[in-house]
């Protein structure tokens, strides 16, 4: 029997008809086309991108994908955080294909088997981390929309610190490649009452921007420590942080022939003018430096 894992997210971060989402997309791109129209494709390796819903993040995640070269993949590798459920380390999943509105993608089973097989321990299966996580669903219609169907190898992150990821870097280098498109899916801070995070109370959008920046350039940096340190010493609620930890620790053993550029940034206060409950959006990517 076929396992196939069924949308979650659909009718809620995006739209459930194949139809609706195919023009909201469209809008998105039309919109990242305003915003930056020096836009220009390059080969690149690996980007991070938002998971909100398109209306608040869409035109950021398009955007940063319009940078990005078309090439002959064999597969999109795709991190998320774990938002449901509490673990250490990555939890794979023990499916044949992730379903959209937008069709079918198969899973890379070979791949998967390797990871799993790793030493150490932290790479395993769990299609509990997966079964209603939106933040790796959310990316899946974005790249079926740009490029197409292609073997998918998804992987949910837990908690990992950066001495972790380092120890997990080699596992995952061996498919830091140019088969393999890595997207990191991540949001930025998460401001206000509701998500306990309260660093400010005036000037919040210059403030936020700042903090959100800080992380960013680091990143850009690839500053593996010193992005765990501005973890903790900011307390910035950076969802996908353990998944960009690893993707560091990847750059990190993969030497310095790769650039990471900030694309876009924005945040949800941006289109609703509420500062007081806000989440930021950054659009990244990584390219070799002759790209």
């Amino acid at each position: 029997m076929v396992r196939i894992r069924e949308t979650a997210a659909a009718g809620t971060f995006y739209e459930a008809d194949p139809a609706a989402l195919r023009r909201r997309l469209e809008d998105c791109k039309a919109a990242a086309g305003r915003l930056l129209p020096a836009i220009r494709p390059r080969p690149s390796a690996a980007v991070i991108l938002p998971h909100a819903g398109y209306g608040y993040s869409g035109t950021t995640a398009l955007a940063t994908l319009l940078t990005v070269e078309e090439a002959p993949w064999r597969r999109y590798l795709v991190m998320a955080p774990s938002h449901r459920i509490g673990f250490r380390g990555v939890a794979l999943a023990d499916y044949d294909a992730f379903a959209t509105p937008l069709g079918v993608l198969p899973l890379d089973r070979v791949a998967m088997a390797q990871l799993a097989s790793a030493p150490g321990g932290m790479i395993g299966y769990a299609d509990r981390a997966h079964a209603g996580e939106h933040a790796l669903e959310v990316e899946l219609p974005l790249l079926q929309y740009c490029f197409g169907a292609r073997p998918l190898l998804p992987a949910v992150v837990g908690m990992l610190s950066a001495a972790e990821a380092r120890r997990l870097a080699p596992a995952w280098r061996a498919f830091w490649n140019d088969e393999t498109l890595w997207v990191i899916s991540s949001d930025f801070t998460h401001y206000g009452r509701a998500f306990d995070y309260l660093p400010f109370v005036e000037a919040v959008p210059e403030r936020l921007k700042a903090l959100d920046l800080g992380a960013v350039d680091l990143i850009v940096r690839r500053d593996l420590d010193g992005f765990e340190r501005y973890l903790a010493e900011t307390g910035a609620t950076i969802c996908g942080a353990n998944a960009i930890k690893l993707l560091l620790a990847v750059l990190e053993s993969a030497g310095g022939d790769y650039v990471v550029e900030l694309v876009h940034y924005t945040t949800s206060g941006e289109k609703t003018g509420d500062f007081s409950h806000v989440v930021s959006y950054a659009g990244v990517a990584v390219r070799r430096k002759d790209a």
